[in-house]
């Protein structure tokens, strides 16, 4: 299992603009889909926590080709 996730909070959709997609959100809108992990193994010992940040384009929809 996954250990050490302090934090996850819900992906973040976007539609090819810079302002995220509105919850609930349309599934034929998105382009773009953004996660926000913090992990800390030990929040006793260092190191300080770190964030990842993972985000995908939807290739069947991209709009730049």
């Amino acid at each position: 299992g996954v250990t050490g996730v302090q934090t996850c909070a819900l992906p973040i959709y976007y539609n090819g603009t810079s302002t995220p997609l509105a919850q609930p959100v349309t599934a034929t809108a998105v382009r773009l889909v953004k996660v926000n992990i913090t992990l800390d193994i030990d929040p006793n010992r260092l190191p300080l926590p770190i964030t990842y940040t993972v985000q995908a384009s939807l290739r069947n929809l991209k709009s730049n080709l």
